[in-house]
């Protein structure tokens, strides 16, 4: 029973590191979650602008919608090359300037890289995008 233990704590002490480090560690992902909350200038002198922008190493299709609402953009990425989507900000206040808790949800074929950006007058922000590993 001790031999058992020592060499259970043995294997568990070898793998355990491994399994570390064999994440990937990048942004990379085929699944995007971006929230659009509240941001400077949203009470008053118009609204700031989000835009994704989204690569790859590889050629692959992508969809970028507003979570079970609608798509706003979709098509195919060229390895290199950036794609670009502007989010319109009224996708998420209502009438009475309330956001209406809806979120961005990008999802590609292949490993991809997605970063978001809020841009107003002389005020901008990067945002980061959520991905999911699977």
């Amino acid at each position: 029973m001790k031999l058992f233990k020592k060499l259970l704590t043995g294997v568990l002490c070898c793998a355990v590191p491994a399994l570390l480090f064999s994440q990937d560690f990048s942004n990379k992902g085929k699944e995007f979650w971006i929230s659009y909350s509240y941001h400077v200038g949203m009470s008053g002198g118009g609204n700031p602008e989000m835009n994704l922008y989204i690569t790859s190493d590889v050629n692959t299709n992508y969809s970028v919608e507003i979570y079970g609402v609608s798509t706003l953009k979709s098509g195919t990425i060229t390895a290199g090359q950036v794609v670009s989507a502007i989010i319109p900000t009224s996708c998420f206040i209502n009438n009475e300037g309330l956001f209406n808790g809806r979120t961005i949800r990008v999802v590609t074929d292949k490993n991809s890289v997605v970063y978001a950006y809020i841009t107003r007058n002389a005020v901008s922000a990067p945002l980061y995008a959520s991905q999911l590993q699977s």
